[in-house]
């Protein structure tokens, strides 16, 4: 064999061996944004789980509220100043507006949503049972605070609802 085809068979060889790297390369490649589109959609639903459980929670929240503190508050409605009034309301209408907005479109809320819920949960929250003990229909509450670092109602300092 000439020089000139020993070096034509070798440029061959070459480009073959160029040409399955570049394949295998592909290969890897393909498989690598096969994972990484997976590992996506595995977090999103378990973004989506966890927004759930927590749209459940804050919900659940609002019921124990209501049976716990709603008839004592109810007791004392009359008596509560124009601007307590104004403002339990306030926050209680906007705790349903949010309910109804997020709830129906749950499958296409965000964690800020829920966020903004758990805020003015928060704050409902804090109302009635402060009107509650300055009422003193609520003779068991002796002192309400909220531990932002754990996101607990405590209440007497004991975790009683938890936020977060």
């Amino acid at each position: 064999m000439g020089f000139l085809a020993s070096l034509g068979v070798n440029l061959l060889k070459a480009y073959v061996a160029d040409k399955r790297r570049a394949e295998a390369a592909a290969r890897r490649k393909r498989k690598a944004e096969k994972r990484r589109a997976e590992a996506v959609a595995d977090r999103k639903l378990v973004e989506k789980k966890q927004l759930n459980e927590r749209w459940n929670r804050l919900n659940d929240i609002l019921i124990k509220m209501s049976d716990e503190f709603g008839p004592q508050l109810r007791s004392v409605f009359n008596q509560l100043t124009k601007g307590e009034r104004k403002k339990y309301l306030a926050l209680r209408d906007e705790v349903l507006s949010l309910k109804i907005k997020i709830g129906s479109n749950i499958n296409f809320a965000k964690k800020s949503d829920i966020s903004i819920y758990a805020t003015v949960i928060r704050r409902l929250s804090m109302k009635i049972i402060n009107l509650c003990k300055k009422y003193g229909v609520a003779s068991d509450v002796v002192s309400v605070e909220y531990d932002s670092k754990i996101k607990m109602i405590k209440i007497n300092g004991e975790d009683r609802y938890y936020i977060g």
